[in-house]
């Protein structure tokens, strides 16, 4: 979590959900706050990682597409989710302006030290995505780890390809948008396509 938003908060089965694709607010900072998210009185309230601190939370993604990709996640007023949400922090209140991710798994883990820049995941058959530096790797159920230089290009202001090197297994696509894993027990800010072996794998991804 970027320190000027912690500091602000302190003191203080795939399925495409229906917004997806749609561009974040030109003006919203890709700052990431990763805490709980608590459903309480009808209202949304986050609870930061490692900090004794709890701020209402504001939607204000196109549409309310976040509040709703979480609650078509399962969160509920019993049902807490963890979460990494893009926002800004305003006289104790979160603005959400989107979803990195979230998941049911409701637990805060350990400060994360990591080179990778996307994660991503998917089903039928089973499979998870993985990008450092300039080399991707894909790990599939029962298949040998797939591993090719990558070079990441932005296609547009919603679209990014990961150009694997010779042209030979082509690219793969992100599109920013939230994205439903139920099977998974997640929810992303971009969906994921891509070929490999013959094979076109869709899921969801995120930023590390």
């Amino acid at each position: 979590m970027k320190k000027t938003l912690l500091a602000a908060l302190a003191s203080a089965a795939l399925l495409p959900l229906p917004a997806a694709g749609t561009a974040p607010p030109p003006d919203a900072p890709e700052n990431i706050a990763r805490g709980l998210m608590i459903l309480h009185g009808g209202r949304m309230i986050f609870s930061p990682c490692r900090e004794r601190s709890y701020v209402h939370v504001d939607d204000v993604s196109p549409n309310g597409e976040a509040a709703s990709a979480l609650r078509a996640l399962g969160l509920t007023a019993e049902r807490p989710l963890y979460a990494e949400l893009f926002g800004t922090a305003e006289a104790g209140t979160l603005r959400m302006t989107g979803i990195n991710f979230a998941h049911t798994d409701a637990r805060c883990h350990a400060p994360r030290h990591t080179a990778d820049t996307w994660h991503a995941m998917g089903g039928q058959p089973a499979w998870r995505l993985t990008a450092t530096g300039d080399v991707l790797r894909v790990e599939r159920e029962a298949q040998p780890d797939f591993r090719a230089p990558f070079e990441e290009q932005a296609a547009g202001p919603v679209t990014v390809r990961l150009h694997l090197a010779g042209g030979t297994n082509g690219h793969w696509t992100l599109r920013r948008g939230h994205c439903l894993d139920r099977e998974n027990g997640l929810v992303s800010g971009w969906s994921v396509q891509g070929r490999l072996g013959g094979e076109t794998l869709a899921g969801c991804a995120w930023k590390p």
